[in-house]
């Protein structure tokens, strides 16, 4: 059945956070839309906002007044004072209902992640209508995974062709291909995360094979411009073996593949996972130098693809 216009514009997604000014994740001044959602667990992910579906509360002791009048508006009773760190969350019972927020006037308490329409989101981007036309520019979609939330994706993407902007998006690429299929066939170009070729470390890194991953790789790049993304975490997969095999990897999936990216691991998100009362595993593992980064940037470029170090 075929969605009216009207009808499109009132489909609601799950979006985290709208950066305005863009300039890392495709050509031009961009728009990043992040949904919410991911299928994966990487241990280095900086966005742990990412990745359930749903909103949900973070806090921010260092923003707490001590207050405590957040304590008896918790309907589960999941906040309790605590002298030494404002309040606890005792998260497991914590149903991210929002009902402390509204009396925190510090906003130690937010909700993160918010249920937007289409229509919504439209009028956010076109706030930088002025500088897509100055710098060639457009809108990127990210996450999360935002091909989780495939019809609301599609009918973004729709939305921002028919206004003659730029469309990409950045994927994990571990989703079904006929889900897959139908966000790529609105985006100009596409950026496809390659975490480990080794199968065993793939699933030990993120908890998923990498056999899926791969399959839609060969298939995106067969549809549109493709732009491989490593994210580069020392101690996990910045072996000298696990750059190559990518690079060859890439060279393979033929010249759709504009080139490869190297994303250097940063500890930025690390006080975010103390908001959401989660554990970080990676807060002894060091960012890459950047020697070694230019030393990995080679290795691709000797198997015959194009490379860049990321922010």
């Amino acid at each position: 059945m075929t969605t009216s216009p009207a009808a499109a514009l009132e489909l609601k997604g799950c979006v985290f956070d709208i950066e305005h000014f863009a300039i890392q994740d495709g050509p031009g001044i961009r728009t990043l839309v992040f949904l919410k959602g991911c299928p994966l667990g990487c241990s280095w992910c900086a966005n742990p906002e990412s990745q359930r579906t749903e909103p949900e509360l973070m806090y921010y002791e260092s923003s707490c007044t001590r207050c405590n009048l957040c304590v008896p508006t918790c309907p589960t009773h999941a906040i309790t004072p605590n002298p030494d760190a404002g309040i606890t969350v005792n998260w497991p019972h914590c149903t991210n209902c929002g009902a402390c927020v509204e009396p925190c006037v510090s906003r130690a308490l937010r909700i993160v992640g918010k249920h937007m329409s289409v229509g919504e989101v439209v009028h956010e981007i076109e706030k930088d209508r002025p500088f897509y036309r100055r710098s060639n520019g457009g809108v990127t979609l990210g996450g999360g995974e935002p091909t989780l939330q495939t019809e609301f994706a599609c009918a973004l993407l729709k939305e921002f062709q028919k206004r003659f902007l730029h469309t990409a998006i950045e994927t994990c690429g571990y989703v079904a291909w006929n889900r897959l299929e139908q966000v790529v066939k609105h985006c100009q170009l596409v950026y496809f995360d390659i975490k480990c070729m080794d199968a065993a470390i793939h699933r030990r890194l993120t908890g998923v094979s990498n056999k899926l991953i791969l399959n839609n790789a060969d298939r995106v790049s067969r549809e549109t411009s493709v732009i491989i993304r490593i994210p580069v975490v020392p101690g996990c997969n910045d072996s000298e073996e696990n750059i190559r095999r990518t690079a060859e990897f890439a060279k393979r999936l033929g010249r759709n593949v504009q080139r490869v990216e190297l994303l250097p691991y940063h500890q930025f998100g690390e006080p975010k996972y103390r908001r959401f009362g989660r554990e970080y595993k990676l807060h002894d593992t060091p960012r890459p130098e950047r020697e070694r980064l230019s030393y990995l940037r080679r290795i691709v470029e000797s198997c015959g693809m194009t490379a860049h170090i990321g922010q």
